[in-house]
């Protein structure tokens, strides 16, 4: 453990959060935990939106000076008489809605410039959505946490917990929302961010749109989805030049039964559908790897535009004051978003970070550790108190006046 004079202010940990008041932990290492939302996203949420937005999907967009410029084409999102067509997003995860919601933003953004006035909804199918209303982008259906934050696929106790909480039900509840939605709105856009239980739905809705528009024969508008990949990476099993990697069993079980990309068969499958007119995965060796694996009419829908994920990583100012902490050195420590995983990652990295600074006794260290406004500080206290941490409150916005 570090020097006993390492305790002291003003080189103490803070647990900060975007809304209410942040924590102040008196005991060594220097603790800081962030509650922030994640930034937003410019270039590649800028490109996403323009893909979305214009009326040519599969042509090139231009770009000059690094910024999209669609003035040339039509917007796809009027109808043929000009009147703007609705948009509904789903996605799945703190994560995911944070990216959907830069997205929308971006989408609202060029609704303007055009002298559109975009209905844009969403609807959070893991979670409750408060990025969205942060955003104040209207949001719909349900909004229920289940116990494994939606990680269903890494433990099978995990989905049996998910079901016994209501899971199907939840489900049956946010497609009648979806089909809904699509009833309502001819020729509407659905946007689709997450894995593949966003875009099976977004998929859903275009055959219940499909459907709508062969009964009714005189609409002449068609909508369309697109889709933004967000859980799977070929960077989890190979090298940028294809050499493999040692995974773990599950990806390689994977790999096994379905050689190729990533992706599984099905998953292409509902790319593949001619409703689906966008494809965005999260890195160019993902998309270079799923072209190769789809039909030569399809690969055009796949488009590389960088990770929105790592986008507009710029200084907001928000944590200037970490600068009173110089020349401490700065950690950070990631537990992720979901409970009940983010809980035992954080009891295994508060472990890690004591090891760490007992490495560093003389140095002061100072561990940055997000976490989504959507988590409860109490679980977190409790470890800091068990691990013999003194705790105590602190506005973080007086602290930044001050």
């Amino acid at each position: 453990m570090a020097n006993s004079t390492m305790l002291r202010l003003p080189h103490s940990p803070f647990l900060l959060r975007s809304s209410g008041s942040p924590i102040l932990a008196t005991s060594p290492p220097n603790f800081v935990c962030l509650f922030a939302s994640p930034p937003r996203s410019r270039f590649a949420i800028q490109m996403l939106a323009t893909r979305i937005f214009c009326k040519s999907l599969l042509r090139d967009v231009k770009v000059e000076d690094d910024q999209p410029d669609c003035s040339f084409q039509l917007p796809l999102l009027t109808d043929h008489q000009g009147a703007p067509h609705p948009i509904l997003c789903l996605s799945n995860g703190h994560g995911e809605d944070s990216i959907a919601a830069s997205i929308l933003t971006q989408l609202m953004a060029l609704g303007e410039e055009s002298e559109m006035d975009l209905k844009i909804e969403a609807l959070p199918l893991v979670g409750e959505g408060h990025t969205y209303r942060r955003r104040g982008i209207a949001t719909l259906g349900p909004a229920k946490n289940m116990p494994s934050g939606g990680f269903i696929y890494m433990d099978l106790s995990q989905l049996i917990g998910d079901v016994r909480a209501g899971l199907l039900s939840l489900v049956l509840e946010q497609w009648d929302v979806v089909a809904d939605w699509v009833d309502r709105n001819s020729g509407g856009v659905i946007l689709a961010v997450g894995d593949v239980f966003p875009l099976a739905l977004a998929w859903l809705a275009s055959q219940r749109l499909k459907r709508n528009s062969s009964v009714n024969s005189s609409s002449r508008s068609r909508g369309f989805f697109a889709f933004v990949g967000t859980a799977k990476s070929e960077f989890y099993v190979r090298e940028d030049d294809g050499t493999r990697l040692r995974s773990a069993w599950f990806r390689n079980l994977e790999l096994l039964l379905f050689p190729g990309s990533v992706y599984f068969p099905w998953e292409r499958a509902l790319m593949s559908d001619s409703y689906c007119r966008l494809v965005v995965p999260r890195d160019n060796l993902t998309a270079q790897y799923l072209q190769k694996y789809l039909a030569q009419s399809d690969r055009i829908k796949v488009q590389s535009l960088g990770n929105p994920m790592m986008d507009d990583l710029e200084p907001t100012g928000v944590l200037s004051f970490l600068a009173n902490y110089k020349p401490a050195k700065f950690i950070a420590v990631l537990p992720g978003s979901r409970t009940p995983e983010v809980h035992s990652n954080w009891t295994q990295l508060l472990v890690v970070a004591q090891e760490v600074s007992s490495s560093f006794i003389h140095d002061k260290l100072v561990f940055l550790v997000p976490l989504v406004p959507s988590l409860e500080p109490g679980p977190f206290m409790e470890t800091l108190l068990e691990a013999h941490w003194q705790p105590h409150l602190l506005s973080l916005h007086a602290y930044n006046a001050g």
